[in-house]
């Protein structure tokens, strides 16, 4: 599979690296473009429902989002493309971006009088290609060189939803993440509303 299949999920990842590694080194950055439903309010810094996103805590962190949107994502984009042409990049782009901005409007009406509630969202963009690409394609299947047989894609990603809720209760010490939540919804209404088709087909596939 070539990189020019997914360019949407390269540049997703690059804006990622550069904005993380740039706040790193600038922590009045980090906390201008995180997510902050307080300094929205006060500051109305309304770009953080689009900046929030690109940004990782630290390196391990910015490391694994990394790898999972370039696992998942290049899976889902390249599908798209191979079913619908250039307009896959588009829909991909589309997905992303109104998928982050929802779960960025959501936690800010839960959190917005929460002072010390503070949100990076790189793992929602990984977990959100996740799903999208299990609901296209339900018996998508992952082969690694090191392994003789595939893995389910279901497997791969339920393991990833796992890591993404645990890494948010220990982040934010308890439930006040709620962006896994959020993604998972989205997801699903989506594909209920656009794709009934897929809905049906995941629903055949688990009773199989």
């Amino acid at each position: 599979m070539e990189i020019i299949y997914a360019p949407g999920t390269t540049v997703l990842i690059l804006i990622t690296i550069f904005v993380t590694f740039y706040s790193f080194f600038n922590h009045k950055i980090l906390y201008r473009l995180c997510l902050e439903p307080s300094e929205i309010i006060t500051k109305k810094r309304f770009w953080q429902f689009f900046t929030y996103p690109f940004i990782c805590g630290n390196i391990t962190s910015l490391v694994i989002n990394c790898a999972a949107i370039w696992f998942f994502g290049f899976a889902l984009e390249s599908y798209m493309v191979s079913v619908t042409h250039f307009w896959g990049h588009l829909y991909f782009g589309y997905y992303f971006g109104f998928g982050a901005v929802i779960s960025a409007l959501l936690n800010f009406l839960v959190r917005r009088k929460d002072t010390n509630f503070i949100l990076a969202g790189s793992e929602s963009i990984a977990l959100g290609c996740a799903l999208f690409m299990l609901f296209f394609d339900p018996r998508v299947t992952f082969y690694f060189y090191f392994l003789d047989e595939g893995i389910p894609g279901l497997i791969i990603v339920g393991v990833y939803a796992l890591y993404v809720v645990i890494y948010g209760l220990i982040k934010h010490r308890g439930l006040k993440d709620l962006s896994p939540l959020y993604i998972i919804l989205y997801t699903i209404l989506v594909a209920y509303f656009f794709y009934p088709a897929t809905i049906a087909d995941v629903m055949h596939w688990l009773n199989n």
